[in-house]
């Protein structure tokens, strides 16, 4: 299967990429992926590789391409606690340049350049992301409600812009949380503000997990729930459309359906939140709040 590295035009330059797509000669659905605070490295080629598994063009950009291409920094083979400090330290800049407008130029020219491939089909696309990427989804896919059918973000700070960008999804939605990103509470505000908004989705703690979940590159991946993560439904393959989706299921649960059908929607796990930041890692020594990006919108756009 091929993985190619790719040069996307932006505003502000190269954005370097890299896609993953079925050899079979014809078009797949195009899902737009975007990496975790990390950045691109072998784990999310592989993710990507994973997925294209199941009939899709997967394209996952550099989002940090104004700093230079990646790898932005050099990341150790395997991010352990030990050494996750000061590895955010020197990412956390980076997170903190990537504004709200230009995360939505460079969503312009990734959805653009998706539909340049000729081996994307026509039609909508999906989105994915994970932590910081899982709100550049969302940013995304209230960007272009006629370009993204789908989206699905994992261990993200989802809600950080507020119930108005909620609002303006038109995608399918599914939320997985870490179960310690958030208390109850804000998760019921979180699918109250999506409920209000008549958003099809689920948004669900995915138990026994910690923030990063989905990354086996850090001390921190539950493999049960490793998502990769949007995974086609047979139908929704044969017919090319990247719109419904299902996504791993939760330790013991049954596979969420991207579609959004009523019955299993807005599911809710009991949840501990030990620490101050959107998704704290309980393991982790007490004060330590370098786990996830801090809320801050006005100077980051969400993204500290």
């Amino acid at each position: 299967m091929p993985v190619e590295m790719l040069q996307i035009p932006t505003a502000d330059g190269q954005a370097d990429a890299i896609a993953a797509f079925p050899d079979h000669g014809e078009r797949h659905p195009g899902v737009l992926m975007y990496a975790d605070g990390f950045g691109i490295r072998p784990v999310l080629r592989d993710m990507a590789h994973e997925l294209a598994r199941h009939g899709y063009y997967v394209l996952v950009p550099n989002i940090f391409h104004r700093h230079g291409p990646a790898p932005v920094i050099q990341l150790p083979e395997h991010t352990g606690e030990e050494v996750r400090p000061r590895v955010m330290a020197r990412l956390m800049p980076l997170i903190e340049a990537h504004t709200a407008e230009r995360v939505l130029s460079d969503a312009d020219a990734y959805l653009g350049f998706l539909t340049t491939r000729p081996e994307v089909g026509a039609g909508p696309v999906a989105v994915t992301g994970y932590c910081t990427g899982g709100l550049l989804a969302v940013r995304t896919a209230a960007a272009h409600p006629g370009r993204v059918a789908a989206v699905a973000a994992f261990h993200g700070p989802v809600g950080a812009d507020g119930p108005g960008l909620l609002s303006e999804l038109t995608a399918r939605v599914h939320f997985g949380h870490a179960e310690g990103d958030m208390p109850p509470e804000a998760l019921g505000e979180l699918n109250r503000a999506l409920d209000a908004a008549g958003v099809d989705h689920t948004s669900e703690i995915y138990p026994g997990t910690v923030h990063g979940f989905t990354m086996p590159d850090t001390d921190r991946p539950y493999s049960r729930a490793r998502a990769t993560v949007l995974r086609p439904r047979p139908a929704a393959r044969a017919q090319g459309r990247a719109s419904s989706l299902s996504v791993p299921a939760p330790p013991g649960g049954a596979p969420a359906d991207v579609s959004g059908t009523s019955a299993g929607r807005r599911r809710m796990a009991p949840s501990d939140s030990r620490c101050t930041s959107p998704a704290p890692d309980r393991t982790a020594a007490a004060g330590r709040r370098e786990a996830c990006p801090r809320r801050d919108r006005q100077t980051t756009g969400g993204l500290r």
